[in-house]
């Protein structure tokens, strides 16, 4: 007899507590999803699902989280806390346990397609300093060769966070359950509206450059171009190469391939801008999640990098027959893309996915400038134009098109 009623008791506290822990919670997030959920909410296409498979196979879960918690150092670092419909057709759910990469609950839209998988081929290519594990059986021996699982984990990478981009701001997602008993902090979150996603590689909305001008104290200017330089190493060379030279590791995979930083001169209002807002169309995201300071240093340093010396054009060559007859070229040829005053702004340009270059801040080398002109730039609007313009036509425009870059000073 008391073996039964052992028995009957425990199975009864057993039912007890699975009510008690998964039925009652189960219910109550049910409730929530159908409380907060957008009225329309498409479903992970086939693609993303297989990609879903490899990224729990691979292990991704392990150390990259997919859920912002209500606390102020997730919202400021990732965005607007998880809602429980984001999760909605997750089974099981890989929210993941630790975070020794970064959670991806709003990876959608932050980098491009070029730069998640080269990171996949080889992290430390594009982060060197990166633990993340390289998958190279994803891909035929090269980032620009993925197979189709690669494919398909880069459809599921994309999605995530897709759904809540979709459905924006709505005030609805702004409120608390009826029978919320919450700390005050978590009230405060979960009542206030943040941005979606606080990354700072979103590219949606273009950040006005803050002015900068580099110091001309010899001293300062040398103790910033060294931490610039340090900065350059830990974020940038994977990319642009030890030197400067876009001959970084991850270039291989990248297309556009990465600017050569050695080959042009830029003014400073340009390179705090492409650090701001990165270079919609290429894989170079926006850095304005560092430090002001960081960006001024980085600038200081990208300035050490050209190989020649900012070129003058005197008002004689200016009026030389050579320019002027540059200058005709660029009217017929270039105006559409790169505006009549050379500023990137022709009737063409608002349609193109990378903005044409702003020859008043980019000052190419001559060299580099004929092979442009030439062979015209992979990935981008600009075509080639050697079949087109003779070689002295070439570089009749060469020369006019240098003529509109306009240095700044140092303060």
């Amino acid at each position: 007899m008391a073996y039964a009623a052992a028995g009957i008791g425990g199975i009864g506290f057993f039912l007890l507590s699975f009510t008690a822990l998964a039925v009652i919670p189960g219910m109550a997030l049910q409730n929530e999803i159908t409380r907060t959920k957008p009225s329309t909410m498409l479903k992970p296409s086939e693609q993303e699902q297989r990609g879903r498979i490899v990224y729990a196979r691979e292990g991704c879960a392990y150390c990259h989280t997919q859920q912002i918690r209500t606390v102020s150092q997730d919202v400021d670092r990732f965005g607007a806390p998880t809602r429980a419909w984001e999760n909605r057709y997750d089974y099981p759910q890989l929210w993941g346990t630790r975070r020794i990469g970064p959670d991806l609950s709003r990876e959608t839209n932050i980098r491009s397609d070029d730069w998640q998988l080269t990171h996949l081929y080889n992290p430390r290519s594009i982060v060197p300093d990166s633990v993340m594990p390289s998958f190279p059986w994803l891909f035929d021996g090269s980032p620009a060769k993925p197979k189709p699982e690669a494919d398909d984990l880069l459809a599921y990478i994309k999605s995530l966070g897709k759904a809540r981009h979709l459905s924006g701001n709505d005030p609805k997602q702004f409120t608390l359950a009826p029978n919320c008993e919450c700390p005050d902090e978590v009230k405060k979150i979960e009542t206030t509206p943040v941005p979606l996603n606080a990354s700072g590689s979103i590219r949606t909305v273009g950040i006005p450059p803050f002015e900068m001008q580099l110091p001309t104290d010899a001293a300062k200017l040398a103790d910033l171009q060294r931490k610039g330089a340090v900065l350059f190493a830990k974020n940038c060379q994977g990319c642009h190469g030890e030197m400067g030279d876009g001959q970084g590791p991850a270039a291989e995979g990248l297309f556009p391939k990465p600017a050569g930083l050695i080959e042009a001169n830029y003014t400073v209002k340009h390179l705090v801008s492409v650090l701001m807002n990165g270079v919609p169309g290429t894989a170079m995201p926006a850095w304005r999640d560092l430090p002001r300071a960081d960006i001024e240093a980085l600038v200081a340093h990208l300035k050490t990098l050209p190989e020649r010396p900012v070129y003058v054009t005197s008002a004689e060559e200016m009026a030389s027959k050579e320019v002027q007859a540059g200058k005709k070229i660029y009217e017929q040829k270039c105006v559409s893309c790169h505006g009549i005053e050379g500023d990137g702004k022709g009737p063409a340009s608002a349609t193109l996915d990378r903005p044409p270059a702003n020859f008043k801040e980019v000052q190419p080398e001559p060299d580099d400038l004929l092979n442009v002109l030439e062979v015209g730039v992979p990935g981008t609007s600009m075509p080639p134009w050697k079949d087109q313009l003779t070689e002295q036509e070439r570089d009749y425009l060469s020369r006019y098109v240098q003529a509109f870059y306009v240095e700044e000073t140092k303060k």
